[in-house]
Protein backbone atom coordinates (compact mmCIF):
# COMPACT_ATOMS: atom_id res chain seq x y z
CA UNK A 1 0.00 0.00 0.00
CA UNK A 2 1.73 3.13 -0.79
CA UNK A 3 1.65 5.90 2.18
CA UNK A 4 -1.18 8.00 1.31
CA UNK A 5 0.47 11.40 0.86
CA UNK A 6 -2.10 13.07 -1.36
CA UNK A 7 -5.43 12.17 1.64
CA UNK A 8 -8.04 15.21 1.17
CA UNK A 9 -6.17 16.22 -1.83
CA UNK A 10 -7.17 16.99 -5.84
CA UNK A 11 -5.46 17.28 -8.72
CA UNK A 12 -5.48 17.35 -12.61
CA UNK A 13 -3.56 15.21 -14.99
CA UNK A 14 -3.20 16.47 -18.94
CA UNK A 15 -2.78 13.77 -21.47
CA UNK A 16 -3.56 10.99 -19.34
CA UNK A 17 -5.16 8.34 -20.80
CA UNK A 18 -2.02 6.01 -20.98
CA UNK A 19 1.70 6.08 -20.39
CA UNK A 20 2.60 8.12 -18.32
CA UNK A 21 -0.50 9.84 -18.26
CA UNK A 22 -2.35 7.49 -16.62
CA UNK A 23 0.64 5.99 -14.54
CA UNK A 24 0.31 9.16 -12.96
CA UNK A 25 -2.85 9.34 -12.22
CA UNK A 26 -3.19 5.86 -10.58
CA UNK A 27 -0.39 6.79 -8.28
CA UNK A 28 -2.31 9.60 -7.32
CA UNK A 29 -5.38 7.83 -7.03
CA UNK A 30 -3.64 5.31 -4.86
CA UNK A 31 -2.03 7.65 -2.47
CA UNK A 32 -5.38 9.17 -2.02
CA UNK A 33 -5.84 11.94 -4.29
CA UNK A 34 -9.12 12.65 -5.93
CA UNK A 35 -8.47 12.97 -10.03
CA UNK A 36 -9.48 14.63 -12.89
CA UNK A 37 -7.76 12.76 -15.62
CA UNK A 38 -8.23 14.86 -19.03
CA UNK A 39 -7.39 13.90 -22.87
CA UNK A 40 -7.96 14.97 -26.69
CA UNK A 41 -8.99 11.24 -26.89
CA UNK A 42 -12.95 10.60 -25.42
CA UNK A 43 -12.98 7.04 -25.56
CA UNK A 44 -9.28 6.32 -24.58
CA UNK A 45 -9.84 8.95 -21.56
CA UNK A 46 -13.32 7.31 -20.76
CA UNK A 47 -12.16 3.87 -20.65
CA UNK A 48 -9.21 5.01 -18.31
CA UNK A 49 -11.92 6.39 -15.68
CA UNK A 50 -14.21 3.81 -15.99
CA UNK A 51 -10.95 1.16 -15.25
CA UNK A 52 -9.46 2.92 -12.42
CA UNK A 53 -12.90 4.02 -10.95
CA UNK A 54 -14.32 0.47 -10.98
CA UNK A 55 -11.26 -0.49 -8.65
CA UNK A 56 -12.19 2.02 -6.38
CA UNK A 57 -10.02 5.32 -7.43
CA UNK A 58 -11.62 8.42 -7.29
CA UNK A 59 -11.19 9.44 -10.87
CA UNK A 60 -13.22 11.57 -13.47
CA UNK A 61 -12.93 12.01 -17.07
CA UNK A 62 -12.97 15.09 -18.63
CA UNK A 63 -12.48 16.02 -22.42
CA UNK A 64 -9.79 18.48 -22.87
CA UNK A 65 -7.63 20.42 -25.57
CA UNK A 66 -4.82 21.51 -23.14
CA UNK A 67 -3.61 23.63 -25.98
CA UNK A 68 -7.14 25.74 -25.97
CA UNK A 69 -8.00 28.70 -23.78
CA UNK A 70 -11.50 27.81 -23.18
CA UNK A 71 -11.37 24.16 -23.24
CA UNK A 72 -9.23 24.70 -20.15
CA UNK A 73 -12.01 27.70 -18.46
CA UNK A 74 -14.64 24.39 -18.69
CA UNK A 75 -12.07 22.05 -17.49
CA UNK A 76 -11.80 24.78 -14.19
CA UNK A 77 -15.64 25.04 -13.52
CA UNK A 78 -15.55 21.29 -13.81
CA UNK A 79 -13.01 21.15 -11.13
CA UNK A 80 -14.34 23.33 -8.95
CA UNK A 81 -18.12 21.92 -9.25
CA UNK A 82 -16.78 18.30 -8.39
CA UNK A 83 -13.40 18.49 -5.88
CA UNK A 84 -13.24 22.28 -5.03
CA UNK A 85 -10.04 23.24 -4.33
CA UNK A 86 -6.57 21.71 -6.60
CA UNK A 87 -3.60 20.68 -4.82
CA UNK A 88 -1.48 19.68 -8.30
CA UNK A 89 -1.48 19.95 -11.18
CA UNK A 90 0.59 17.64 -13.87
CA UNK A 91 0.93 19.39 -17.31
CA UNK A 92 1.72 15.70 -19.26
CA UNK A 93 -0.36 16.51 -23.05
CA UNK A 94 1.76 17.19 -26.07
CA UNK A 95 1.69 17.55 -29.31
CA UNK A 96 3.65 18.15 -32.69
CA UNK A 97 4.69 15.60 -35.79
CA UNK A 98 8.48 14.46 -36.03
CA UNK A 99 9.95 16.42 -38.90
CA UNK A 100 14.20 17.51 -39.39
CA UNK A 101 15.06 20.87 -39.27
CA UNK A 102 15.05 21.23 -43.14
CA UNK A 103 11.57 19.90 -42.93
CA UNK A 104 10.15 21.91 -40.11
CA UNK A 105 7.69 24.59 -41.01
CA UNK A 106 6.45 27.57 -39.24
CA UNK A 107 3.43 26.05 -38.75
CA UNK A 108 4.92 22.61 -37.78
CA UNK A 109 6.78 24.83 -34.79
CA UNK A 110 3.22 26.31 -33.82
CA UNK A 111 1.92 22.82 -33.73
CA UNK A 112 4.50 21.85 -31.26
CA UNK A 113 4.48 25.05 -29.16
CA UNK A 114 0.38 24.78 -29.08
CA UNK A 115 0.09 22.19 -26.40
CA UNK A 116 3.72 21.66 -25.06
CA UNK A 117 4.25 24.84 -24.06
CA UNK A 118 1.68 26.99 -24.71
CA UNK A 119 -0.93 24.36 -23.30
CA UNK A 120 1.43 24.42 -20.17
CA UNK A 121 1.02 28.49 -19.92
CA UNK A 122 -2.29 28.35 -20.38
CA UNK A 123 -3.00 25.65 -17.99
CA UNK A 124 -0.97 26.93 -14.77
CA UNK A 125 -2.38 30.41 -15.33
CA UNK A 126 -5.92 28.93 -15.24
CA UNK A 127 -5.65 26.35 -12.57
CA UNK A 128 -2.93 28.47 -10.44
CA UNK A 129 -5.58 30.58 -9.05
CA UNK A 130 -7.90 27.31 -8.14
CA UNK A 131 -4.42 26.18 -5.84
CA UNK A 132 -6.17 28.28 -3.03
CA UNK A 133 -4.80 26.06 0.06
CA UNK A 134 -1.58 26.09 -1.65
CA UNK A 135 -0.41 23.05 -4.17
CA UNK A 136 2.52 22.07 -7.00
CA UNK A 137 2.54 22.27 -10.67
CA UNK A 138 4.62 19.61 -12.35
CA UNK A 139 5.18 20.23 -15.94
CA UNK A 140 6.72 17.09 -18.24
CA UNK A 141 9.01 17.99 -20.65
CA UNK A 142 12.07 15.65 -22.25
CA UNK A 143 15.41 14.82 -22.31
CA UNK A 144 15.31 15.92 -26.09
CA UNK A 145 15.51 19.64 -24.42
CA UNK A 146 18.90 18.69 -23.64
CA UNK A 147 20.05 17.60 -26.60
CA UNK A 148 20.50 18.53 -30.46
CA UNK A 149 17.59 16.77 -32.69
CA UNK A 150 18.03 15.59 -35.81
CA UNK A 151 14.53 14.61 -36.44
CA UNK A 152 12.08 15.98 -33.75
CA UNK A 153 13.00 19.56 -33.87
CA UNK A 154 9.44 21.04 -33.38
CA UNK A 155 9.16 18.75 -30.14
CA UNK A 156 12.67 19.24 -28.63
CA UNK A 157 12.08 23.01 -29.16
CA UNK A 158 8.82 23.09 -27.45
CA UNK A 159 9.83 21.04 -24.82
CA UNK A 160 12.71 23.38 -23.91
CA UNK A 161 10.42 26.44 -23.95
CA UNK A 162 8.48 23.91 -20.82
CA UNK A 163 11.93 24.00 -18.94
CA UNK A 164 12.09 27.95 -19.27
CA UNK A 165 8.38 28.53 -18.36
CA UNK A 166 8.88 26.41 -15.20
CA UNK A 167 11.29 28.33 -14.05
CA UNK A 168 9.42 31.51 -15.08
CA UNK A 169 6.16 30.00 -13.29
CA UNK A 170 8.35 29.07 -9.78
CA UNK A 171 9.28 32.84 -9.36
CA UNK A 172 5.96 34.08 -9.78
CA UNK A 173 4.02 31.19 -8.06
CA UNK A 174 6.56 30.91 -5.60
CA UNK A 175 5.77 34.70 -4.19
CA UNK A 176 1.97 33.88 -3.63
CA UNK A 177 0.68 32.53 0.12
CA UNK A 178 0.14 30.15 0.43
CA UNK A 179 2.86 29.29 -2.31
CA UNK A 180 2.67 27.43 -5.27
CA UNK A 181 5.59 25.24 -6.15
CA UNK A 182 6.62 24.50 -9.69
CA UNK A 183 8.87 22.14 -11.06
CA UNK A 184 9.64 19.93 -14.32
CA UNK A 185 10.36 16.24 -14.68
CA UNK A 186 12.66 15.22 -18.25
CA UNK A 187 11.83 11.48 -18.81
CA UNK A 188 14.37 9.65 -21.22
CA UNK A 189 13.00 6.51 -22.92
CA UNK A 190 9.86 5.41 -21.82
CA UNK A 191 8.18 2.17 -22.32
CA UNK A 192 5.00 3.84 -23.95
CA UNK A 193 2.88 3.22 -26.98
CA UNK A 194 4.38 5.98 -28.68
CA UNK A 195 7.77 4.68 -28.36
CA UNK A 196 6.95 1.27 -29.44
CA UNK A 197 6.03 2.57 -31.96
CA UNK A 198 8.36 4.48 -33.08
CA UNK A 199 10.82 1.92 -32.47
CA UNK A 200 8.61 -0.82 -34.65
CA UNK A 201 8.22 1.43 -37.99
CA UNK A 202 12.07 2.62 -37.57
CA UNK A 203 13.27 -1.35 -36.73
CA UNK A 204 10.65 -2.54 -39.89
CA UNK A 205 9.44 -5.20 -37.25
CA UNK A 206 5.36 -6.41 -37.53
CA UNK A 207 3.06 -5.57 -34.65
CA UNK A 208 3.04 -8.70 -32.74
CA UNK A 209 6.91 -8.59 -32.74
CA UNK A 210 9.08 -8.77 -29.03
CA UNK A 211 10.36 -5.29 -28.60
CA UNK A 212 12.75 -5.69 -25.92
CA UNK A 213 15.42 -6.18 -27.29
CA UNK A 214 15.04 -2.90 -29.90
CA UNK A 215 13.75 -1.15 -26.87
CA UNK A 216 16.88 -1.71 -24.99
CA UNK A 217 19.05 -0.99 -27.47
CA UNK A 218 17.33 2.12 -28.15
CA UNK A 219 18.52 3.25 -24.70
CA UNK A 220 21.67 2.02 -25.16
CA UNK A 221 23.23 5.45 -23.81
CA UNK A 222 21.41 4.93 -20.86
CA UNK A 223 24.06 4.18 -17.27
CA UNK A 224 21.47 1.46 -16.37
CA UNK A 225 20.89 0.05 -19.75
CA UNK A 226 17.41 -0.54 -20.29
CA UNK A 227 14.41 2.02 -20.80
CA UNK A 228 12.37 3.17 -18.08
CA UNK A 229 8.66 2.18 -17.35
CA UNK A 230 5.88 5.03 -16.99
CA UNK A 231 5.23 4.34 -13.51
CA UNK A 232 9.03 5.51 -12.76
CA UNK A 233 7.94 8.49 -14.11
CA UNK A 234 4.69 8.80 -12.42
CA UNK A 235 6.87 8.39 -9.21
CA UNK A 236 8.82 11.59 -9.48
CA UNK A 237 6.14 13.82 -10.41
CA UNK A 238 3.78 12.79 -7.65
CA UNK A 239 7.22 12.96 -5.40
CA UNK A 240 7.82 16.73 -6.52
CA UNK A 241 3.64 16.91 -6.46
CA UNK A 242 3.30 15.70 -2.90
CA UNK A 243 4.55 18.05 1.08
CA UNK A 244 8.19 15.57 0.52
CA UNK A 245 9.28 18.04 -1.83
CA UNK A 246 7.84 21.17 0.46
CA UNK A 247 11.20 22.92 -0.51
CA UNK A 248 11.68 22.41 -4.17
CA UNK A 249 10.56 24.61 -6.47
CA UNK A 250 12.09 25.75 -10.25
CA UNK A 251 13.91 22.39 -10.86
CA UNK A 252 14.08 20.28 -13.83
CA UNK A 253 14.32 16.66 -12.37
CA UNK A 254 15.82 14.02 -15.23
CA UNK A 255 14.49 10.73 -14.93
CA UNK A 256 15.77 8.84 -18.01
CA UNK A 257 18.63 5.94 -16.37
CA UNK A 258 21.08 8.64 -16.39
CA UNK A 259 21.35 9.36 -20.17
CA UNK A 260 24.76 10.59 -21.12
CA UNK A 261 25.54 11.49 -24.97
Amino acid sequence: MAAQRFDGKTAIVTGAAAGIGRACVERLAAEGAKVILTDWHEGRGTKAAEEMSAKGAQVRFVHHDAGDESSWRDLAGFAEGWCGPIHALVNNAYSGAAASFDMLTAQGLDDAMRVNAAGALIGMQTIAPLMREGGAIVNVTSIAAFYPSAGNVGYATAKMAMVALTGSAALALGKRDPAVRVNAVAPGAIDTHTLRASVRAFARLPREADLTDELNRFAGASLLGRVGQPEEVAAAICFLASDDASYITGQTLRVDGGTAR
